[in-house]
């Protein structure tokens, strides 16, 4: 049998020096290696950033504002890039137009009053011509997520301004409008520059309509208020911001109740989130705001029972005194230490009385030189009047102290007026047809002076 051998095995040939690529060792080797992958790896770089999408959140005159790498921005076709102090205002979730670069500076800068501005609990970019026209407009605002005073931070708006803060005192009607002297109103080094438009007793007869369904509610007696079958819920600023991106389209709207937009869930029904928001006047409570316009009210009939001892109508001022002296004690209590069911009598005697006060202040409004009644808003309670609510009478009343004082405004060359906006919406007619005076409301403003920011 013939027996196979395996060949033997060569040695394997040291490389000489000028064996493979001539005058390269190992170490060169290696190097020349890891300077071919860098080289590769930063073209593969600039290539994803040429292929990624290019910013173009902010438009001047047209043009959008471009990203040309991650610390330079420039308008398109200009030869300069943006200054990258500014970068903030490209480079965040906001969408902004301008209509020049001279109104773009003076929004950056806040060097004057501009017309453009950001209203965030919308996702809305607001252009209001009248603004830099410096032309008087009243403004609908949403007393928990947008007011005036949000617009004049935004837009820079100077001179004064005519708020729904405040009022005057008891069955005073003076002749000028005076001074909010509260400690949050807009201000100019140090001088107010905000001013009071309401009577006191139509704001308090609205403020006990919300203490009367509280205590209702507590006591078991409330009516259940209608439902949509929607579930509306609020979500933290950025929380809101990243998940209405995500939605898809379908999932996004605009909703006629808050006219606020919002990303929606169907699970286990349909339920609408909303941008949790509050104007730079602080949290808004209804509850609280009535409380304490209830005990604001009480002590101005104090002052005022003092003031006029002789009143032919003080001991039913000195009754009603009386009256809230016990409501505003029960109501500090503990509710398992009060009696509800008295409370609310008690509380709709109150109300009935501050409608009395509120027609007596009404009559004397409307004997002051000068006073003019707002015609279509009139009409228009007179076909409600014998089936109106007390939120309908009260608002009725507080709307045409309103008025009253927004001709004086206009007249005096403020700068414009902020209103709640169901009042903006009662009296546009009067205001626009008998007083000109543009009116804004909260769905003219989202609607028809802006566009979606998002």
């Amino acid at each position: 049998m013939q027996v196979k051998t395996r060949p033997a095995q060569q040695k394997p040939r040291r490389r000489s020096a000028g064996a493979g690529r001539a005058g390269v060792g190992p170490l060169r080797q290696l190097a020349a290696r890891a300077s071919r992958f860098a080289e590769t790896s930063r073209l593969a770089t600039l290539s994803a950033a040429a292929a990624a999408p290019v910013q173009r959140r902010v438009s001047i005159g047209g043009k959008p504002v471009e990203q040309r790498t991650p610390d330079l921005w420039r308008l398109q076709d200009a030869a300069t890039d943006m200054p990258q102090a500014d970068n903030a205002i490209y480079a965040d979730d906001w969408k902004r137009s301008f209509r020049d670069m001279q109104q773009y500076q003076t929004y950056r800068d806040k060097s004057a009053p501009v017309s453009v501005g950001l209203i965030e609990p919308y996702a809305a970019w607001y252009s209001i011509p009248h603004i830099e026209a410096g032309t008087f407009f009243v403004l609908g605002e949403n007393h928990g997520a947008y007011g005036y005073r949000d617009l004049v931070g935004e837009s820079n708006i100077a001179g004064k301004v005519l708020g729904e803060s405040g009022n005057h005192a008891l069955l005073d009607t003076p002749e000028a409008l005076a001074q909010n002297p509260k400690a949050d109103a807009l201000k100019t080094k140090g001088v107010t520059r905000e001013y009071m438009m309401e009577s006191i007793a139509p704001k308090t007869y609205y403020s006990m309509n919300v203490v009367v369904r509280s205590l209702e509610k507590e006591a078991g007696t409330a009516t259940a208020a209608p439902s949509d079958g929607i579930k509306r819920e609020n979500e933290d600023r950025d929380d809101w911001i990243a998940n209405y991106k995500l939605a898809l389209p379908e999932r996004r709207g605009f909703d006629p109740l808050r006219l606020k937009p919002y990303y929606s869930t169907m699970i286990p029904t349909e339920t609408r989130y909303f941008m949790k928001a509050e104007t730079v006047a602080g949290p808004y409570s209804v509850y609280e705001t009535a409380s304490k316009k209830l005990q604001a009210f009480q002590d101005a009939l104090k002052v005022f029972i003092s003031a006029n001892p002789r009143h032919d109508k003080i001991a039913a001022f000195r009754k009603l005194d009386g009256e809230l002296d016990t409501l505003l004690t029960g109501l500090a209590k503990d509710k398992a230490d009060r009696d509800a069911k008295a409370l609310v009598k008690q509380a709709k005697w109150i109300r009935r009385a501050l409608g009395q006060v509120s027609v007596m202040e009404d009559q004397q409004l409307m004997a002051m030189r000068g006073a003019v009644a707002p015609d279509a808003h009139a009409v228009a309670y007179a076909g409600i009047k014998d089936t109106a609510t007390h939120e309908q009478t009260a608002n009725y009343y507080r709307e045409r102290a309103m008025f009253q004082a927004i001709l004086k405004a206009r007249d005096d060359g403020f700068a414009f007026a902020g209103i709640g906006d169901n009042h903006a919406v009662n009296l546009k007619a009067s205001l626009e047809d008998e007083a000109d005076v543009p009116v804004i409301t909260l769905e003219d403003l989202i609607k028809d002076f802006s566009q979606p920011a998002l």
